[in-house]
């Protein structure tokens, strides 16, 4: 029971207003209102484009070319981009034509194949150097031993980052060289 001349519970003695009861309205709010939001936004969405003679849905340039070029299914056009990113051989002779071709085409420019991995490669390194220097700070400035964990955890994310570089660098020269 509450008192209403004091803002005091009796039983415990605590203000109602206090900042749970705050944290719990924003907690509820979040939980009801996002969901209820992204409901309301969502329904409305535009469908999926459209197949080309169901070979799946082209969701970037990359499928849009080599739709055009060799109508491959989605299956095969992801086999065909991840040969030519990682400069690896196809055995299929029309995929190894097709992997030549997304080669060639990314050798002169005309098509970006690496772009999304190669990004990822960087955010990789960029949140390396941040974890490195957040876990330094914490081991100079604060002097506790917790500061070790960012330092291990960046120097995790570097190595993916590099590994994730030298990967698909020189991955469309390798492939063209292999599925002549």
């Amino acid at each position: 029971m509450i008192r209403p001349w004091t803002g005091l519970c009796v039983r415990t003695g605590l203000r109602y207003d206090s900042p749970m009861v705050w944290a719990w309205t924003i907690i509820v709010t979040l939980a009801v209102g996002l969901p209820a939001a992204a409901w309301k936004f969502s329904r409305n969405l535009k469908p999926a484009a459209p197949s080309v003679d169901g070979l799946g849905p082209p969701t970037d340039p990359v499928d849009r070319w080599l739709i055009e070029r060799h109508c491959l299914p989605a299956l095969q056009r992801h086999q065909v981009r991840q040969a030519v990113l990682y400069g690896r051989a196809l055995t299929d002779p029309a995929l190894k034509k097709a992997a030549r071709d997304l080669a060639a085409g990314a050798l002169g420019g005309e098509v970006e194949v690496a772009g999304r991995a190669r990004m990822v490669g960087w955010i990789l390194l960029v949140e390396a150097a941040a974890m490195i220097a957040a876990g330094i700070f914490i081991l100079i400035h604060l002097a506790s031993p917790a500061g070790l964990l960012p330092v291990l955890l960046g120097l995790w994310n570097a190595v993916q980052g590099v590994v994730v570089l030298r990967t698909i660098h020189g991955g469309a020269e390798r492939a063209y060289r292999l599925n002549a």
